[in-house]
């Protein structure tokens, strides 16, 4: 009988708005800044944990849900060596909001000092997007 492989890809049913943030800062700092400048309340929860060529990485987690259920979440990119997407060293933080209209949010952290950029990313068209369905 001749075997069949099956691949399943998992399709996660929503999108969301995912900033990119550059910045040299701790994340205590950049969880503060982004509290004051939002208006939120972003706390840390349990940590990420992320198994990557053997070794389990945790990456603080940042999290805040507001009155109309709008999700916030802030990552760090980098945890010791351990880079969460690859792809974008270049990317200090994620802050990742389940309301993807919310674009004006990253109109208001361009003007914040402590970023030295901040920009909208694709995560569409990145390679390890599944890292980022938490």
């Amino acid at each position: 009988m001749a075997k069949r492989n099956l691949t399943l890809e998992h399709q996660p049913e929503t999108e969301f708005l995912l900033a990119g943030i550059v910045s040299a800062e701790n994340d205590y700092k950049v969880c503060w800044a982004l509290n004051q400048i939002l208006t939120v309340s972003l706390g840390q929860v349990e940590p990420l944990l992320i198994n990557s060529r053997g070794k389990e990485t945790e990456f603080p987690l940042f999290y805040y849900q507001d009155s109309l259920r709008v999700d916030y979440y802030l990552i760090p990119n980098k945890s010791g060596a351990v880079y969460l997407l690859d792809e974008l060293k270049n990317i200090d933080y994620l802050l990742k909001i389940s309301d993807v209209t919310a674009i004006e949010v990253i109109e208001k952290l361009k003007n914040a000092r402590l970023f030295t950029a901040v920009s909208q990313i694709k995560y569409q068209q990145l390679k390890m997007k599944a890292k980022l369905f938490f």
